[in-house]
C-alpha cells in the first residue's frame, strides 16, 4: 500500500525497481554518501538477491522498503526504510538516499524523511528511531536535524566516522510537521 505526500508517494519495493535501484549502487559518488563501496557484481545477481530479499518473510518482517516517487509523473527517485525493527522495545533503524541527484536540495529528502516518521511512529507504532550519517555528510544531517533527529553519539566504522542520531515518538509529536509534505485529500 502506498504512503502519500504532497509531491511524493513511497511505494513497497517491487522487482520493477530493480534496474534504477542497481545503477544508485553502483555509482561511486552515491555509495561514498552512504559510506559502502559500489557494487562490483553483475545486474544479473544483484536481481537474483533483489529477488530473494522481497520474497523473504522472515526478513520483511523486521525491514520495511519503499521506492521513493514523484506523486505526479511517478518517476522513481530514491528510496528509504525502516531496518532492524525490534517491536518489543519499539524501536527501529531508518535509511533514505535520494538517488536521482536532478532532486538533491530540493527538499525530497526532508519530505520523505516526514513521511517515513510518521508512518513510523503513527502506524507502526515505534517509539525511537535511529539513524547513521557520515559526519562529513553535511546534508544529509542538516534533513535530519529539520525533522526533529539530534545526534547521540559517533561510530568509527571501516575506517570511516558516522553520527548516530535518533528521535523518539514524544519528540516527533512536539515537532510541528510541514503541512505542505502531506496530502489531506
Amino acid at each position: 500500500m502506498p504512503i502519500n505526500g504532497k509531491r511524493l508517494t513511497l511505494q513497497p519495493k517491487s522487482l520493477t525497481d530493480a534496474p534504477l535501484d542497481y545503477a544508485w549502487l553502483i555509482d561511486t559518488e552515491l555509495a561514498n554518501l552512504n559510506g559502502e563501496e559500489p557494487l562490483e557484481y553483475s545486474y544479473e545477481e544483484y536481481f537474483e538477491q533483489f529477488k530473494e530479499t522481497l520474497s523473504d518473510e522472515q526478513f520483511l518482517n523486521i525491514c520495511q522498503f519503499f521506492t521513493i516517487f514523484t506523486a505526479s509523473e511517478r518517476q522513481q527517485i530514491g528510496n528509504c526504510g525502516i531496518y532492524d525493527i525490534d517491536m518489543e522495545n519499539q524501536r527501529a533503524v531508518i535509511g533514505i538516499s535520494i538517488g536521482d541527484q536532478q532532486f538533491w536540495g530540493k527538499s525530497y529528502g526532508t519530505e520523505t524523511c516526514w513521511i517515513l516518521l510518521n508512518y513510523a511512529f503513527q502506524k507502526i507504532g515505534l517509539s525511537l528511531l535511529y539513524l547513521k550519517t557520515l559526519s562529513d555528510n553535511i546534508r544529509a544531517q542538516k534533513c535530519f536535524y529539520k525533522c526533529g533527529f539530534r545526534a547521540c553519539g559517533s561510530l568509527l566504522e571501516t575506517g570511516r566516522i558516522y553520527t548516530i542520531m535518533q528521535l523518539t515518538r514524544e519528540e516527533f509529536l512536539r515537532i510541528t510537521s510541514p503541512v505542505d509534505f502531506f496530502d489531506h485529500q
